[in-house]
């Protein structure tokens, strides 16, 4: 009879061992998912500001004077924005020869018809009207911009491109 209750105490304690470590892993993946998608959302936001700052710098390349560039100018030498620009970020601003930086305020955003993306003094974009560049003032695994990734991404579609064409023009000159 001690020996049942043993087994079963011990199999009780061996049970609830691995539910607390399904738990475990399980609390862990639903936080790293949500850390996933919050860096998709800034991405998204980061390529719909960019698609506003186009528009935004073609209207006023158009007419400067109906067509101001929208945001708060931004002098890095002297900031009195009230926005705080982490210092790796500012020293990554400062090396743009020709830099027109604006943050975009709250408003801003609002009234071009992006409220779905919120910014404060800590969390904000600027932008390069100059580059059409976006800033994500927090950065995404170490970087400020969406420039790298993008432009890593054209590239490898360039090379399946290329890849294609060649493939294409190998069967053409055989008869295939």
């Amino acid at each position: 009879m001690k020996s049942e209750k043993g087994i079963a105490l011990i199999l009780l304690v061996l049970i609830a061992a691995i539910l607390i470590t399904i738990s475990i892993i399980g609390v862990k993946y639903i936080f790293q998912k949500a850390e996933e998608e919050k860096i998709e959302d800034i991405k998204s936001h980061i390529l719909s500001i960019e698609a506003l700052v186009k528009k935004v710098k073609n209207k006023h390349v158009i007419n400067e004077t109906e067509n101001p560039l929208i945001g708060v100018k931004l002098e890095l030498e002297n900031n009195t924005t009230g926005y705080e620009i982490q210092e790796e970020l500012k020293n990554q601003l400062s090396q743009i020869e020709g830099a027109d930086l604006y943050i975009l305020t709250q408003e801003d955003i609002n009234n071009n018809g992006l409220k779905q993306i919120t910014v404060n003094n800590q969390e904000f974009y600027i932008v390069d009207y100059n580059t059409e560049k976006v800033y994500y003032s927090l950065g995404i695994n170490g970087e400020y911009t969406l420039t790298n990734e993008t432009e890593e991404n054209q590239a490898e579609g360039t090379e399946e491109n290329t890849e294609q064409e060649n493939e294409g023009a190998e069967n053409e000159g055989t008869g295939n």
